[in-house]
């Protein structure tokens, strides 16, 4: 409550255009005093509220800043519930509930930065053709370019700026305004000016620091300091490498991918390249077990692999490389009821309950029939097959029992 008091005496006063001595003398108080409110070192007398609030026109909720505190509240329990609406699988259903929440939090919190970008985004999310007729869906757009345009205009936090910015330069790349989205995007700051890296060049000089503190220049030193301190400072290291290797990986994964279309590598320079992406991707996963667990990025590393061995003739190889994918379906912890989607042949999405795991058997089993059946020579030796490998066989029956593999 401190720091709302103090913001707003000094916000109010401002807005008044008046001095702190001016103040001062109106509420008959010290200049000194007005100062040490302002800077939150002190705050004023209780039965000095009243008349404070009155001389600006407001209730003492809203110089106490308690209004501030209903509406953080406000928002926390929005991004509780959101949180809980992204785990639903409808996607139009909790795009629509998500939008709902942000609507009316909007609506009561004009000047709420944070809150007026987020609900930009839910506008985007939700606006989606393939989910809702494609004019209400420009018309829900049309009200995107006007909300991040103000934001940018007023707000002078930078992490909300950027944001607004990055999500700008997107919805004018969707718009094919390159040059706009170009020119937006020259406004963000460049990867290395970035708050991880900045977190990184602090933990530098923290273990600088630990080890001139404990003489831990020396390797038999350092096999002595305290692990627990060392992998706190290190944190920021794992977090720097870990946020470049996925933006890499992303960014790498669409050139490499280009380049093999295009002619301008090789499929055994495109392989290579595939396993140094793989290999820094690993790195970054040495404390986040959770990534393979999940096995997003390593299913799509194996099936690219697998596709480039079969443009080589590398059948031994490519299956290898399938067989991996199909042992990440399977360790894949997909096995509650989600409500999925079929598009169906008017081009419309149609929602039915199916499981994970059936998904994970339905993406296995095209992996094999639509990438290696297109090759000759497995079309002329069905026992080459990847559907008929024993392993794959009892790959994808472990996956339908839902067993762990």
């Amino acid at each position: 409550m401190s720091i709302h008091i103090s913001d707003n005496i000094k916000r109010l006063r401002r807005l008044r255009g008046l001095t702190q001595e001016a103040l001062a003398e109106v509420l008959d108080v010290s200049a000194q005093s007005v100062s040490r409110w302002e800077c939150g070192e002190n705050f004023p007398d209780i039965t000095l509220l009243p008349a404070i609030a009155n001389f600006f026109d407001v209730s003492t909720d809203v110089l106490l800043g308690m209004d501030e505190l209903r509406d953080t509240k406000r928002v926390e329990e929005a991004r509780a519930k959101t949180d809980e609406i992204a785990r639903d699988w409808n996607y139009p259903k909790k795009a629509e509930e998500t939008l709902a929440i942000w609507s009316e939090l909007a609506r009561d919190m004009p000047n709420n930065w944070d809150v007026q970008v987020t609900y930009a985004r839910a506008i985007e999310i939700f606006a989606d053709p393939m989910y809702i007729p494609a004019e209400d869906a420009a018309n829900y757009i049309s009200k995107v370019l006007p909300i991040y345009e103000r934001i940018l205009g007023n707000c002078t936090d930078d992490n909300i700026r950027c944001r607004a910015i990055s999500w700008l330069t997107l919805r004018y790349c969707a718009l094919e305004e390159l040059d706009k989205a170009r020119e937006y995007a020259n406004r963000l700051p460049a990867a290395e000016f970035s708050r991880e890296m900045a977190h990184n060049n602090i933990a530098i000089v923290a273990l600088d620091l630990y080890e001139r503190a404990n003489n831990c220049r020396l390797p038999e030193q350092q096999l002595l300091a305290d692990k627990d301190v060392i992998a706190e400072i290190l944190k920021p290291f794992e977090a720097a490498v870990a946020m470049f290797a996925n933006l890499t990986h992303q960014a790498f994964l669409r050139l490499i991918r280009a380049r093999v279309s295009y002619g301008l590598v090789t499929d055994e320079e495109y392989i290579k390249l595939l396993e140094l992406d793989n290999a820094a991707i690993e790195l970054s996963c040495i404390n986040r077990p959770e990534v393979f667990e999940r096995g997003n990025v390593f299913r799509e590393y194996y099936s690219e692999l697998c596709r480039a061995y079969v443009r080589l003739d590398d059948l031994e190889s490519a299956a290898t490389a399938a067989e991996k994918f199909v042992d990440i379906e399977v360790k894949h912890p997909w096995s509650e009821m989600i409500s999925g989607y079929n598009m169906g042949e008017d081009g419309k999405v149609h929602g039915e309950e199916i499981s994970l795991r059936k998904m994970s058997v339905m993406g296995a089993e095209s992996f094999a029939k639509e990438q290696l059946y297109k090759h000759p020579e497995l079309q002329d030796t069905p026992e080459k097959l990847l559907a008929n490998h024993p392993r794959y066989i009892a790959a994808l029956a472990r996956l339908r029992e839902g067993e762990p593999g």
